[in-house]
């Protein structure tokens, strides 16, 4: 929001208008796209949660059963 000198409600809105969700969803979904990716791989799950910026394991099974329904 500073880079184009307008609010971070402002960005947040205008970020919703154009995609449909929120920013917060958004780079949650990008993380756990990220954790799949690292996994494939060949990365441990752990390791790849890591990666990707999660805090634990547990942070990201949470969050990807309520995005994607499944363990």
């Amino acid at each position: 929001s500073r880079k184009f000198y307008i609010s971070r409600g402002h960005l947040c809105a205008l970020f919703k208008e154009q995609t449909g969700m929120t920013l917060n969803k958004y780079i949650s979904y990008k993380r756990m796209l990220k954790v799949q990716e690292l996994y494939s791989s060949g990365m441990k799950l752990i390791d790849a949660c890591a990666n990707a910026g999660f805090g634990s394991y547990s942070n990201f099974h949470r969050m990807y059963v309520k995005e994607f329904g499944k363990s």
